[in-house]
């Protein structure tokens, strides 16, 4: 068994990667996390906000918002 045959056994999760809704900066500060809600502050201008897991169901329905 090589490598790769430990990847194809491995489950595969889309992944959105967290941007600041004011400025659009990638990779914001976590600084806590209460159940599925993450609190993340943006470290270019600041804001503050939170993210959202989404459950398996609710991403068949899911239309993120346009920036």
């Amino acid at each position: 068994m090589g490598e790769h045959d430990e990847d194809a056994q491995h489950s595969v999760v889309p992944y959105c990667p967290v941007r600041c809704p004011r400025c659009a900066a990638p990779k914001p500060f976590t600084y806590g996390r209460k159940l599925r809600i993450r609190y993340h502050r943006c470290r270019d201008c600041g804001a503050g906000f939170r993210s959202l897991e989404l459950r398996r169901e609710q991403l068949a329905t899911f239309d993120p918002p346009r920036r």
